[in-house]
């Protein structure tokens, strides 16, 4: 997330941990946390894994890239949600156009590994 002088702030990572292999792979808990860097199966499932992490990583690269946040109730209602908003964007094939113009060659060089990420 970028603070008010756009530095990168960074925090809440490392909710999946490492586990023996003849263990199970995830942990069934209630987490408090951000809405919108939860991944749509935890919503479901209720369980954290190493891919849990992996999406909110992507979110935050999401953000980053199109300068905004991942949830921002002042928009309207389909633009609330950054990863909903960008991913009707990529499979509509269209060009995303909410990046900034300076950062407009970053996005395009990482736009499918932010989405790979998330996905």
């Amino acid at each position: 997330m970028a603070g008010s002088e756009v530095f990168a702030e960074i925090s809440d990572f490392g909710l999946a941990k490492m586990m023996p292999e003849n263990l199970e792979m995830y942990v069934t808990i209630k987490v408090l946390g951000t809405f919108g860097y939860f991944d749509p199966k935890y919503t479901s499932t209720r369980k954290l894994t190493i891919q849990s992490d992996v999406y909110a990583f992507g979110v935050v690269l999401l953000e980053l890239l199109t300068r905004r946040r991942a949830m921002d109730l002042s928009q309207g209602h389909n633009d609330q949600n950054l990863v909903l908003q960008d991913t009707v964007f990529h499979r509509k094939k269209k060009r995303v156009t909410f990046v900034e113009k300076d950062m407009e060659f970053l996005m395009l060089a990482c736009e499918g590994l932010v989405l790979e990420l998330i996905a």
